[in-house]
């Protein structure tokens, strides 16, 4: 399997997966990094938070030992859209960008996680 234009692969997705763990047409969960800074005022830096989540996600252990299984299989897996550049919008404008970027991706059936900063 290829991943089509527009999604991240092993060195940029959650939790590091594999195709086809990774790949949209499987997946039944969708992360999508929105890596934004309006109003530091002390320490900017929020708008990389998205990327260190992801960076983070792919050293966890995979196994729920509550659950006993990889939940991301019974999901069919998580692919990792490449980050949405919101393009200046802040406050509602942000909102609305986000909901009409996901709303086709709601409406097939998938789970969105946003990342944002």
């Amino acid at each position: 399997m290829t991943l089509p234009a527009g999604w991240e692969g092993i060195d940029q997705n959650f939790l590091g997966l594999e195709e086809p763990w990774c790949h949209p047409d499987q997946a039944g969960v969708y992360v999508l990094p929105v890596p934004c800074e309006h109003t530091s005022s002390y320490v900017p830096g929020s708008d990389r938070g998205p990327s260190a989540i992801i960076q983070a996600s792919q050293q966890v252990e995979l196994y729920d030992e509550t659950l006993r299984c990889e939940p991301y299989r019974e999901w069919g897996g998580v692919a990792t859209i490449r980050s949405l550049d919101l393009d200046g919008k802040v406050d509602q404008q942000a909102v609305d960008a986000i909901e009409a970027f996901v709303t086709p991706y709601v409406g097939i059936g998938r789970f969105i996680i946003t990342l944002t900063g």
